[in-house]
This record gives C-alpha cells, structure tokens and sequence, in this order.
C-alpha cells in the first residue's frame, strides 16, 4: 500500500512562512508507516532557501495571479505561494502511483490551493482515495463538503478514527497500529525525515488551552486539555538531534498551563542536555505564567525569544479574552524575561487589532504601554474564525458575507473595518508600532 502526502500551494494577499509545517499530515504519514504503508511527500510550499533566515524562517516562492472572482472587487495584489499546478502536475509523474492521497487544509481562506489539488490528484490518479483533513476542513465543514467533490473523504483534525475505518473498509485491512491523536505520547513522530534537509522541527507538548477567548477556535479544536510527558518529548528531540536538528518550534496554545508538573520539568530536562538547542514560539506565551524560575529556564533551555499575548489588557479588549492578563502580569513577567538574560529585541509583545468595534485609539494606546518596556511589538491582525463566540456573535456585522464565504475570512481584508478603525488607521498604526519597538 502505497499513501503520498502533499501539502498544497496557496492564495492569498501576503503570506510568509512563520516556521510553519504540515505537522498534521506528517503525523498521519508516520502512523500510516508504522502500519506498513509506503510514504511519500510533496510539499508544494516551497520557498526561498537563499533567503531564508538565521532561526529557520524563509519568504515562499511567490507569482502574482488574479484576484479569484469573490473576491473581483478588491483592489490588492493577489498572489500564489508555492510551485504552480504545473510544477505539481509533474511531480506527481514522478512518484509511485499512490492508493490513498492525504491533502492537508490550514487556514479556512486558504481553501483554493487545495481545492485544485484534490482535482489534480484525481485526474492524474482516478483509482486513488483522496483524503482532505485539517483546520479548513474541522471549521467549514459544509462549506468543505460543497466544494471538494474531488475528495472521497473528509477528515476533521479531530476525528483521525474516520480516517482509519475508511481504510480499512475500502482496502479490506485491519490497522494495527491506531492510536489516539490526542495520546500524545503514543503518537509516532512526523515524518520530516521525508524531506532533503529540515531547517526546523515543531513540537507539540500539550493540546487545548484552559482559557476561552471568545475569538479562539482552541476549544472548539480541544474541549479538553491534554500534555506530554516529559520524557517522551525528550526523546523526539534527541531523535531529531541526532539528524542534525538544532531549531525547535513549540507549536503549543498553553506549553505554560500548570507549569509546575508540565513546562518547568522538560525546561529543566531541556537544560540538562548535551548539546544546545535553539528554541522559538510563534504562539504567544500566557504573561500571566511567567515567573522567575520559568523565566530563567525559558533562557537556559534554549529560547531565542519569548513572545507573549498582550491582547487582554482589560482596558483594552477583556470582554473577549476571558480575563487572562492585568497589566501587573505583563509587567512582572517583562522585568523576569530581562533578568533571566532575554535582551529587549528578543521579546515581542502581540497586539491583537481588527476585532469588532475595536477603537484605533485603543491600539495606539496599547503600543504606547508596550513601548514603555522597549521590547519589540507586533501586530496580530484579527481573522473572524468559524466555530467561535465572537465570529457567531458579529458575523452579520461585517462588511464582507464572512459566513457563506470563506476567503472574506482573511484577516488581510480587515473585515471588521468601521469609522472607529478604518484601513488607514491600521496602515498608520503598523507603521506607529514599528517605529515604537526595539
């Protein structure tokens, strides 16, 4: 049996890659090899290793096409990021004819580039299963289900059951091997050995998140929370290590959530290794968890930079951020991250903007208090996610259909654009925010 994983191409106005991997669809392909499977991977998302930087990250290949018709009225470049349905189309001639075929969704807007693929695969190989998981998929079930008449399956991100009884129905074979996606210690690791090389590996020690920001979509993903053990995560790491990994990415929503039996001993652990490690989290930290001790270890562990959530100032936004920062939490937790050794370029506040009714002012308020730490800012633009209090609550609000439409999900559009918060407010204050970091 023979399963080729592809990550496909994608639209959009503007997209880099932010330490991102097919996690998801690498998970599946390992527990497809533990059952015997041939593996294969085309990861479409290519980018440009000449440029990539220091810490792992890299822009994508780029070509600007045209604006999808949905879309016709809007006045930005649109561009594909990735290699072209050309380029897909011949390396699909160049691999073992597959049985199945597992296409990987990210972000709900980002449908289109997997929507072509799905069509691809199933001309090029008919008598193939085509299978589309991931978030797209989790979050816009309906909408999946109208559009991907291509694919024989759809896969939540939290049901990989239906994944593993279809297989055994359509080929008449019993898995042996298939375990929980949420026992995160039974899983197998991700298959990034299919790769060339691997600038980065993501780890993932803990699923869920204890608070319920009403524009989260974590406990709709994760009602409950599940963490690792320490030990199994330490020997992912050496596992890799022993490849030549040195960058690690932590993929989780809240690696600090009962930090006392979870984060501090695999920061110990992490500590205590023989080699050194390069450690980067793109999710924001919870200000609130940090105290000396985690600060401390956040350094000797290996973290390069710290970057924390600074969207639940409760002057600012609380109503959707269920209450989980007062500014003496950022505050301390800012004065720990310096003595533990971060230097001030290597903390970044994120700011969330572009929520409902959201005042500008609040922003540049904001900006102004996080600029009193000089530590870098950046901010977070707000995408309307399906499944979520707020995005039930103000769906109607916005100026684009964001329910029956998927790609007016993107929060490059600023959905929620009003007189109080207007495009030219948020250029203004990306450039006030940038002139205002370390």
């Amino acid at each position: 049996m023979r399963a080729l994983l592809i990550n496909p191409y994608t639209y959009d106005f503007a997209a880099y890659n932010f330490w991102s991997a097919p996690i998801g669809p690498l998970r599946v392909g390992a527990i497809l090899r533990q059952n015997g499977f041939e593996v294969y991977l085309i990861d479409c998302m290519k980018v440009r290793e000449e440029k990539r930087k220091d810490d792992g990250r890299a822009p994508f290949i780029t070509q600007r096409v045209q604006v999808p018709p949905p879309l016709s009225g809007i006045q930005k470049t649109f561009s594909r990021y990735g290699f072209s349905r050309d380029e897909l189309a011949q390396a699909l001639l160049h691999v073992p004819k597959p049985d199945i075929v597992l296409i990987g969704t990210l972000f709900t807007y980002w449908y289109l580039g997997p929507k072509e693929v799905s069509e691809l695969v199933k001309s090029l190989f008919p008598k193939a299963r085509v299978i589309l998981g991931g978030l797209y998929v989790t979050l816009c079930r309906q909408h999946a289900t109208r559009s991907f008449k291509a694919c024989d399956l759809l896969v939540p991100h939290n049901a990989i059951w239906l994944l593993y009884e279809y297989i055994a129905r359509e080929f008449s074979i019993k898995l042996p091997f298939t375990p929980s996606a949420f026992d995160l210690d039974s899983l197998p690791y991700p298959c990034f050995d299919l790769y060339p090389q691997i600038p980065f590996v993501p780890l993932v020690t803990s699923y869920g998140c204890p608070f319920r920001c009403t524009f989260c979509a974590t406990p709709f993903l994760f009602p409950q929370t599940a963490q690792r053990s320490k030990g199994s995560l330490l020997d992912e790491v050496s596992h890799w290590h022993t490849l030549g990994v040195e960058k690690f990415v932590l993929y989780d929503d809240a690696f600090l959530y009962r930090k006392e039996v979870h984060a501090k001993p695999i920061l110990r652990a992490l500590s205590d290794l023989p080699f050194k490690l390069q450690l980067f989290n793109p999710n924001a930290l919870h200000a609130r968890m940090i105290d000396e001790e985690t600060a401390f270890l956040l350094r000797t562990a290996g973290f390069r930079e710290v970057r924390l959530g600074l969207e639940g100032l409760p002057r600012l936004i609380s109503p959707h951020t269920d209450g989980k920062l007062a500014e003496r939490d950022f505050e301390r937790a800012i004065d720990y991250l310096k003595r533990a050794g971060f230097p001030d370029d290597s903390i970044t506040a994120y700011l969330l903007v572009g929520l409902p009714f959201q005042h500008w002012k609040e922003v540049k308020h904001a900006i102004d208090y996080a600029a009193t730490f000089h530590i870098r800012i950046e901010l977070a633009e707000y995408s309307p996610i399906p499944q979520t209090p707020l995005f039930d609550a103000f769906r109607t609000h916005a100026r684009y259909p964001i329910e029956a439409e998927p790609l007016f999900q993107n929060n490059t559009l600023f959905p929620f654009s009003w007189e109080g918060f207007t495009e030219e407010h948020l250029s203004f204050l990306k450039a006030y925010a940038r002139d205002r970091s370390a």
